[in-house]
């Protein structure tokens, strides 16, 4: 038979590598204190609660929740016990392919199914106290698809366990702010929003574009980027708003995706058609310093000062977001248009539209630097005409073994052009 010291010494070694007998004895000692206290007033025992318990939630909406994805699927995923199984090929968040891990694995290895954890929990010592690691989602209501219609989340407890807590937020987001360095990209519902990808694509110093309008965009960033203490010192709000127009295909998100890489701006793009006026100021509010607030398509939601269809946001209501009582300090506004003889005066004015600038189709000039980037050969494309990048991206992509085909191709598209 084990002696005493035996039987102390397997328990303490338990309990500090076996999740659930950890678990077990932290219910079994939680049980005989319920039993002890049954008769205890429930004011008093909610107190009690109230006193001991410490808790903290950290939402889908905050950049730090995913983080704790990163963490725990690097850690913990082997813990969870409740899931459900989605495809991949289906979701666009930004979680998902956090659960998936290595995006680099082999054709081989990736995964047609991944498990999601949904109203689940483990166990975890942190800093010698025990703590309760959930993972749920709440209903929303009036959300406006089925993808949207939960709120996700993350919730940690622990009895006298207020130190221990901070102490695992605060080491998860320091390590894990590092890793995500590279700006993301955040889908607005029309109630909030979800980090759905990393900001892909060159930066705008790379992108192939007209001489003359990448400059304008590069020059009015930079003295912008350098002239927040001047804004300050006169009282003007640190913000910026660039409108890109021009016809499809030309690259006017590509653009704003080339800005966020070069200068590490999060882009948080808003649906106006799926978002009411009140919900837009409260998106507003979550935009952090240094990112760009995207509106694409702006035509189709505006003709002059009139919405288009019967629901999202008034005119008088995106005009009071762009410039009303909440600040976007340190923000950069960018809309984009096909059509800017739509937008209204008021839209376009200095203060809310401070750099419009034409994107216009490609003459052989950028196309010719274009095919010899993609095929790293000195090509020089002849004749007269324009083109959609989009369209020159799609030739080289069909041939994209076979450079003299492509030139054989985009000459004769150039010779035809209609653009």
């Amino acid at each position: 038979m084990p002696s005493w010291s035996e039987i102390v010494i397997y328990i303490k070694n338990q309990l500090s590598t076996n999740q659930f007998f950890s678990a077990a004895a932290f219910a079994s000692i939680l049980t005989a204190a319920l039993m002890s206290l049954k008769g205890v007033p429930k004011s008093i025992w909610d107190r009690i609660v109230r006193f001991t318990t410490y808790k903290a939630t950290v939402y889908q909406t905050d950049e730090l929740y995913y983080y704790l994805t990163e963490w725990f699927n690097e850690n913990h995923k082997g813990k969870i016990r409740n899931v459900e199984y989605s495809s991949p090929h289906s979701m666009r968040d930004e979680e998902y392919t956090l659960l998936l891990g290595d995006s680099n694995d082999s054709e081989g290895d990736k995964k047609d199914l991944i498990e999601v954890p949904v109203d689940d929990y483990f166990y975890k010592w942190v800093d010698r106290r025990l703590v309760k690691i959930s993972y749920g989602k709440e209903k929303l209501e009036n959300a406006s698809s089925l993808k949207s219609a939960y709120l996700k989340s993350y919730t940690i407890k622990g009895v006298f366990a207020s130190r221990a807590i901070r102490k695992l937020i605060e080491g998860v987001n320091a390590e894990y702010k590092i890793k995500n360095k590279i700006p993301h990209v955040y889908q607005s519902d029309g109630h909030f929003f979800t980090r759905i990808s990393k900001v892909g694509g060159k930066k705008i110093s790379e992108v192939i574009l007209i001489d003359e309008v990448k400059n304008r965009i590069v020059s009015d960033l930079s003295e912008w980027k350098n002239s927040r203490k001047d804004y300050e010192r006169r009282g003007i709000p640190y913000k910026r708003g660039h409108c890109y127009y021009g016809p499809p295909g030309t690259g006017k998100t590509t653009i704003v995706k080339s800005i966020a890489r070069e200068h590490g701006f999060n882009v948080y793009s808003i649906n106006l058609k799926k978002t009411e006026d009140d919900a837009l100021i409260s998106l507003i509010r979550n935009i952090e310093y240094g990112s760009i607030l995207l509106f694409e398509d702006i035509d189709s939601t505006f003709d002059g000062r009139k919405r288009i269809g019967s629901k999202g946001v008034t005119f008088s209501g995106f005009l009071n977001a762009l410039d009303g009582i909440v600040e976007l300090t340190g923000v950069l506004v960018i809309i984009t248009t096909n059509h800017i003889e739509k937008m209204d005066p008021a839209l376009m004015r200095a203060g809310r539209m401070d750099l419009k600038v034409e994107i216009s189709y490609s003459t052989k000039k950028e196309i010719s630097e274009y095919v010899s980037s993609f095929y790293n050969k000195n090509i020089k494309i002849k004749g007269e005409g324009h083109l959609p990048m989009v369209e020159v991206q799609n030739v080289c992509l069909e041939n994209k073994d076979d450079y003299k085909k492509s030139i054989e191709i985009l000459e004769d598209l150039l010779s035809k052009s209609v653009y």
